[in-house]
């Protein structure tokens, strides 16, 4: 409707970005999307020469920062995943070992994308821990398929310094950088340090559209 209405500069585009993320992990739209959609309508036709700005201030009440909660979940697609991903995109996030920037672009053998468990999914599973505990977005990581298949199931604090990966490509994807959260006996600690970062980094991403 806006875009039809007027012209987005970049401020737009960004703040346009922001809302969209924000209504998907919101579920801003989960009720009856005609109805809310036409009641967002109705105020902007109110407003002389509505833009992006106008649309925000209206619903802005509805879509609040995100909370660590967001990131106790196990999906590993759907709004929370779109919304890492454009982080990681804003980031200029690259794979911890061949370097390529993580935007799917990349074409190549094994070049595809894949998620990885931070903490080998095998690894966890031997040391009794249960598939929640294991498939959580905390866990989550997105890297190379050819970097993914070296990692094998060693805990993190070895195949880090084997693999040789920088401490800041572990930081663009929020991974805590004290290293004795990279030992399984202090994987409950790394979820809950893992979902603080990914909660003040995402927050701090789309802060910067306002």
């Amino acid at each position: 409707y806006l875009s039809s209405k007027c012209s987005f500069d970049k401020k737009d585009k960004l703040l346009a970005r922001k809302w969209l993320l924000l209504t998907s992990v919101h579920a801003y739209f989960s009720g009856s999307v005609h109805s809310t959609l036409d009641k967002i309508i109705r105020k902007l036709r109110k407003k002389n020469e509505a833009g992006m700005s106008d649309l925000w201030d209206i619903t802005r009440k509805s879509l609040p920062r995100v909370s660590a909660d967001l990131f106790d979940t196990k999906r590993k697609s759907g709004a929370v995943m779109s919304l890492y991903v454009s982080y990681l995109r804003n980031s200029n996030a690259k794979d911890w070992k061949q370097g390529s920037r993580l935007t799917g672009d990349v074409v190549g053998y094994n070049a595809g994308l894949q998620i990885h468990h931070f903490f080998p999914e095998s690894l966890l599973r031997k040391k009794g821990l249960s598939s929640d505990e294991i498939n959580t977005f905390a866990n989550y990581t997105i890297i190379r398929k050819d970097t993914n298949l070296e990692i094998s199931n060693e805990e993190p604090f070895k195949y880090i310094p084997r693999l040789n990966i920088h401490v800041k490509d572990l930081k663009s994807q929020c991974i805590p950088e004290d290293r004795d959260l990279w030992k399984v006996k202090n994987y409950q600690e790394y979820l809950k340090e893992r979902r603080k970062l990914l909660t003040n980094r995402i927050n701090e991403y789309l802060n910067k559209y306002d």
